[in-house]
Order: C-alpha cells, then sequence, then structure tokens
C-alpha cells in the first residue's frame, strides 16, 4: 500500500476508487469546495493532490491550475511554483467509469449495473466501500491491460514522490 493522506478525492466513489488503486488513507472531502479548501491548507512544501469531477461548480482556487496533460477520461493539472496536483474526472465519475468500461469492453451488467442511474445511486451512498459489486467493477477496470485508471495511478504515484 501507499500512503494516500496527501490525496483528497471529492466523493465516496472517488476515495473508494483511490483505496482500491492501493493508496491508503485518502483524505475524502465532501464536495469540490472542501478539495479546493484543503489543498489551500495543506503547507506549501507538502505534495497535495486532489481528486474531482469535471462540472461548473469550480472553485476559484482551482482556476489558476494548468492543464499537464488530458485524455478522454481525465484532465492532469498542477498550479505552478506549488507542489500540488488536481486529476478532473471527466465527465462525472458514474459517465466516466461506464464510458471506460465500453473502451475496455467491460460490462457494467455483469457486476449488476443496468443503467448508469443505477450506478450513480450506489456509488453516492456513503457506504459505496462495502459494495462488493462496486468494488469488483472498479478493480476490473483498473487491473484490465491498457487501462487508462493504471495512467492515473501511476501519475498520482509520480506526483507524491515529488
Amino acid at each position: 500500500m501507499i500512503d494516500g493522506r496527501n490525496i483528497n478525492p471529492e466523493c465516496y466513489a472517488d476515495t473508494l476508487l483511490i483505496s482500491l488503486m492501493g493508496f491508503e488513507r485518502p483524505h475524502h472531502k465532501l464536495g469540490i469546495g472542501e478539495v479546493a479548501d484543503e489543498m489551500k491548507r495543506m503547507s506549501v512544501g507538502r505534495v497535495a493532490v486532489g481528486m474531482v469531477d469535471d462540472d461548473n461548480r469550480i472553485p476559484d482556487y482551482f482556476k489558476a491550475f494548468e492543464t499537464e496533460s488530458l485524455n478522454n477520461y481525465f484532465i492532469f493539472k498542477y498550479l505552478p511554483q506549488q507542489k500540488r496536483y488536481l486529476l478532473v474526472v471527466t465527465p462525472a465519475f458514474e459517465r466516466c467509469m461506464f464510458n471506460i468500461a465500453e473502451a475496455l469492453e467491460v460490462n457494467p451488467e455483469k457486476y449488476g449495473f443496468k443503467s448508469e442511474q443505477q450506478f450513480r445511486a450506489i456509488t453516492k451512498n456513503r457506504n459505496v466501500h462495502n459494495n462488493q459489486n462496486v468494488k469488483q467493477f472498479l478493480n476490473t477496470l483498473i487491473q484490465k491491460k491498457a487501462s487508462p485508471l493504471q495512467d492515473v495511478k501511476t501519475w498520482i504515484v509520480e506526483k507524491l514522490n515529488e
């Protein structure tokens, strides 16, 4: 396991995903505003990684971040001259995971998810970390060959080690 205390995911499902990637004790936040506030509070010399959905509620703090790279699922950003990094899930988490599943030829129905809406209802629950179907679905997406989630894990590890 990798120490994940400097990772600040915005929702329960993001926190679960980060944990399943092998990051121990991510610092869960309730919403994008709390992620921004926590990253501002952290000491300047300490690395901070935020994970948020791509939506219209972007706090002013994140507007100063510059894009490092992007793909069909994630935007990787950084704040110049600081050890602040932002992973933007695009579009929002549930649609992103379904898009990745489609690209990797993983059928969400195999894990009990007949629709994105059903998956969203489950992932919004604070106890999503106890849902074995969600965990198995996300683990499959992480472990598949050429999964974009492996790129996310590599990027986070690189940033935490800076």
